[in-house]
């Protein structure tokens, strides 16, 4: 079954219909940060094409997705290096607990 709908954006003044599954306040939302965003890039530069334009801001966002999928992979690594050094130290406190440790604990025992 296809929910998507069609929704109407703008963008620096050209109407596009977009069919999306996502929400029409989404969709617009999106249009106007990318409107914002050209319209910033064409009054700090001497481009004039709106092509142009267009092409230096995708390659801004690509820098800036490259930029996070590496600060996402630093994170998950050093979350991995953190999980195993937890681990690591769980497994020498288990290790270090007698055979003859009770295995259940009872409500008593925790009050």
């Amino acid at each position: 079954m296809d929910n998507k709908r069609k929704v109407e954006v703008s963008v620096m003044g050209q109407h596009f219909q977009i069919r999306s599954e996502k929400p029409e306040e989404y969709l617009k939302g999106l249009a106007a940060f990318v409107t914002e965003r050209l319209e910033t890039i064409q009054q700090n530069s001497r481009i004039a094409s709106t092509h142009d334009i267009a092409l230096l801001l995708s390659l801004n966002l690509a820098d800036q997705l490259f930029e996070k999928d590496d600060s996402i992979d630093q994170l998950k690594k050093q979350l991995e290096s953190r999980t195993e050094a937890a681990l690591r130290e769980v497994e020498s406190v288990l290790s270090g607990i007698p055979e003859s440790a009770p295995t259940q604990v009872s409500d008593d025992d925790i009050l």
